[in-house]
């Protein structure tokens, strides 16, 4: 099995008890050296209405409690509660199990790209995003009532 593959090696970096947050998928942002987590939802006041993204240093191993990127819901992005994250030098990845969307955002000039919905049948429940290369990015959807999917998309 895997643990015959890899040694077992258990270390907690940091425990965080934010009853607050419903952290979803993290992705290393080598650049800062810092790990960017996508947040499901939050309780906190006023911050339902955006999709937030927090960070986690790595030098210190210290979260962030604010927001490092806020994207506000606009009218197609109501439903969206992120479910995965991936993040290359440019772009920031995050895919929506519960509106059947991958939403593009660019980090250099800080703005919203492209929103890509799925049909809720094509892709019912999206839950992890990766990336292969800067043309092509790999979805997983969970396995509900059928066998769990991989879906490979090469940038036009």
């Amino acid at each position: 099995g895997l643990g015959d593959v890899y040694k077992r090696q258990v270390r907690t970096l940091t425990k965080i008890n934010l009853k607050d947050f419903e952290f979803e998928g993290i992705s290393y942002l080598s650049e800062t050296d810092e790990l960017l987590i996508a947040c499901k939802r939050t309780s906190m006041e006023n911050l339902d209405s955006f999709i937030n993204i927090y960070s986690f240093s790595l030098k210190n191993f210290s979260l962030n409690t604010t927001p490092v990127i806020q994207i506000p819901k606009s009218e197609n992005l109501k439903k969206f509660h992120a479910s995965g994250i991936a993040v290359d030098s440019a772009n920031l990845y995050i895919v929506s199990g519960k509106s059947a969307q991958l939403l593009i955002y660019n980090l250099e000039n800080n703005s919203l790209g492209n929103v890509i919905r799925f049909e809720a049948d094509e892709l019912p429940q999206l839950e992890g995003v990766t990336l292969l290369s800067k043309e092509i990015v790999v979805v997983s959807e969970k396995a509900e009532r059928k066998s769990a999917k991989l879906y490979r998309f090469t940038k036009n």
